[in-house]
This record gives structure tokens, C-alpha cells and sequence, in this order.
């Protein structure tokens, strides 16, 4: 019983990995900045909203900024990651592992 467990938690970690890979190639076609300015125009966009007295419209775009913050640093964590892994830097192997 135990022995299907390690193998059923070792293809979820495979299926993890790989969906990360994909989100991945997906994020580094988008410029690091589009995250942070997304952000800025959620919370001007937030605001103008929240003026006009549309509250609840300004509460739903006001939450968008820490996602599209969060997913930019993700991002960018995970293309330094990579760089890592690619140079003959001497944390290499300690970064490899902790990434996987």
C-alpha cells in the first residue's frame, strides 16, 4: 500500500513540475514590467471606480494588483532559477536542488 503512495505522490510531482515549466515558458514572453504597471493601473482603476461609487467594482479591481504582483515576482524567481541552473555558478547545486 505505502509503496503505491510514493508512486502516485511521485506522478503528481512530475505533473507539478511540468505544469510549472508551462507557465513558465507562458510568463517569460511577458515583459517583467507589464506586472507592475498592470498593478498600478489596477489600483488607478481601482480608485477611479471608487470615486465614481462604484464600490464593489472598485474592491474587485483593486485585488487584481497583489495578483499581478505576485505572479511577476513568481516570474521572475523562476527565470533566475533557471539562470542557475544554466551557469557554472558555485550555489548551482544548492539552488537546483531547492528549486525541484
Amino acid at each position: 500500500m505505502r509503496r503505491g503512495n510514493v508512486q502516485t505522490s511521485n506522478s503528481a510531482q512530475e505533473h507539478s513540475q511540468r505544469l510549472v515549466e508551462r507557465v513558465t515558458s507562458q510568463l517569460e514572453s511577458i515583459p517583467p514590467d507589464s506586472f507592475l504597471v498592470g498593478a498600478a493601473l489596477s489600483v488607478g482603476a481601482s480608485l477611479a471606480l471608487r470615486v465614481a461609487g462604484r464600490y464593489q467594482d472598485a474592491l474587485f479591481v483593486g485585488q487584481w494588483a497583489p495578483t499581478l504582483l505576485l505572479v511577476g515576482l513568481f516570474s521572475k524567481v523562476m527565470s533566475a532559477g533557471a539562470l542557475i541552473q544554466e551557469s557554472s555558478h558555485p550555489l548551482r547545486e544548492t539552488a537546483g536542488e531547492a528549486l525541484h
